[in-house]
């Protein structure tokens, strides 16, 4: 792997300072490995060519922006496991179930209400109708954190995949994510309870 950065070399600029030249070359490393990740989420490698995106990263490519270790992550196992299916096209939800007995992506149909859409994770989060009540309450302890604390709070209009990503990214203070976590663990909690499984949660 080149990292361009034989002309510094040539020039005699990496006797300026030793801790500078360490700081260029792990800022030159990081931005090449973080070109290499999206490549790879993308589907195309380095050579620009591949099979195209992987469509159980689609949520994923939109939550994570900077290759980095997400804060959720310092938020313990539960918190770590849940966002992660999520957020990687994992968690137990029709599009994903489905998905593994080979039933086409259209006829993974939410099993919670009768709107006929595909149960994905935008569904979950932000559009089933038999999770409205849990939502409902997520977002009152979010507005309510967010009053308590000072942070911002994007209200979306289209309640749907805009408002499910910005809960995902989880960049948000760290009372609002575990509001965030509370009330997605109390969806599903409700679902599993409407679909009768037990000890999911």
């Amino acid at each position: 792997m080149s990292l361009g950065l034989q002309s510094f070399w040539e020039a005699g600029e990496v006797l300026l300072c030793r801790d500078a030249w360490k700081r260029l070359v792990k800022s030159i490393i990081r931005a090449h490995e973080e070109i290499d990740w999206r490549a790879d989420m993308a589907g195309v490698g380095r050579t620009g060519r591949g099979r195209g995106a992987k469509s159980k990263l689609r949520i994923y490519m939109q939550c994570k922006r900077r290759l980095r270790m997400e804060k959720y992550v310092a938020e313990g196992k539960d918190v770590r496991r849940r966002m992660l299916k999520l957020r990687a096209g994992a968690a137990d939800l029709h599009v994903e179930t489905l998905r593994r007995k080979n039933i086409a992506r259209h006829n993974r149909i939410c099993p919670l209400c009768d709107t006929g859409q595909v149960e994905d994770e935008v569904h979950f989060l932000a559009n089933c109708a038999a999770l409205q009540k849990q939502r409902d309450a997520m977002w009152r302890e979010i507005r309510r954190t967010a009053r308590v604390y000072g942070t911002e709070v994007y209200i979306y209009t289209d309640k749907g995949h805009s408002e499910a990503i910005w809960l995902l990214r989880m960049y948000q203070s760290r009372e609002t994510r575990l509001e965030i976590m509370r009330g997605i663990k109390n969806m599903h909690r409700e679902r599993d309870r409407v679909l009768g499984v037990r000890g999911k949660v």
